[in-house]
């Protein structure tokens, strides 16, 4: 008994972590598409418009 219940234990702390990673890198996704457009309006602005 002590077996499964260290098993389950794992399991469970195993998809809690696949769950943060997913969040984590969802994040940075979406922070380096901001980052990427912000530089290229930044470019544009500044070879056009100056």
């Amino acid at each position: 008994m002590e077996n499964l219940t260290y098993y389950i234990l794992c399991i469970v702390a195993f998809i809690i972590g696949v769950w943060l990673v997913k969040r984590c890198v969802g994040c940075l996704i979406r922070s380096a598409i901001t980052i990427i457009i912000i530089a290229g309006l930044a470019y544009i602005y500044f070879n056009f418009y100056s």
